[in-house]
């Protein structure tokens, strides 16, 4: 699957490095992240936290990257390493995460929990050719993958950060030589 996520550069230089990458247990991360990203990875069978990318070629919103300082990496990922998720079901997952007490039932699911994994599942034979927003998870990324970099530039930001999910995301190859 042909992805592209926003990362510090240490990660493209520890690719460069040790040939393969995965989000350390030590990495910071935000307290309302920690439960859904470790039932994530219960759910995955993942042994590290979710690297978040999204799928070039579908709606996407890369809403929550930090972008300052940040490279644009793009990735040919083998299929059975990605994971794909409905962007906005996962949000609503962190959500009802933090505030269970605002969960109602919906399709069948009656907790939280039950949601969770029907958003984790709802797309695991890959995306659709729809309007839904995408993201892809893995747990770990391999220099071999690596087809392009280039800096994050406002551009990018302005066309896919925090924009709905209303355009396609394009290949950053060639579009910055």
């Amino acid at each position: 699957m042909r992805v592209i996520t926003i990362q510090d550069i240490g990660v493209y230089k520890t690719l460069l490095k040790y040939g393969r990458y995965t989000v350390s247990e030590l990495a910071p991360v935000p307290v309302n992240l920690i439960k859904p990203y470790e039932f994530m990875k219960k759910h995955y069978k993942y042994y590290h936290r979710p690297i978040f990318l999204c799928p070039v070629g579908y709606h996407v919103n890369f809403g929550g990257a930090k972008t300052e300082h940040a490279h644009i990496i793009e990735f040919e990922i083998p299929d059975r390493f990605c994971k794909v998720q409905d962007y906005y079901g996962w949000s609503d997952f962190i959500y009802f995460t933090e505030l269970p007490w605002e969960y109602q039932p919906f399709n069948g699911n009656k907790t939280v929990e039950q949601f969770g994994r029907y958003v984790l599942d709802m797309y695991k034979d890959g995306p659709k050719q729809n309007d839904c927003v995408y993201q892809v998870t893995t747990q770990f990324l391999l220099k071999s993958w690596i087809k392009d970099i280039k800096n994050v530039d406002r551009n990018f930001i302005n066309k896919y950060y925090d924009t709905g999910g209303d355009k396609v995301l394009e290949s950053i190859i060639g579009t910055h030589r």
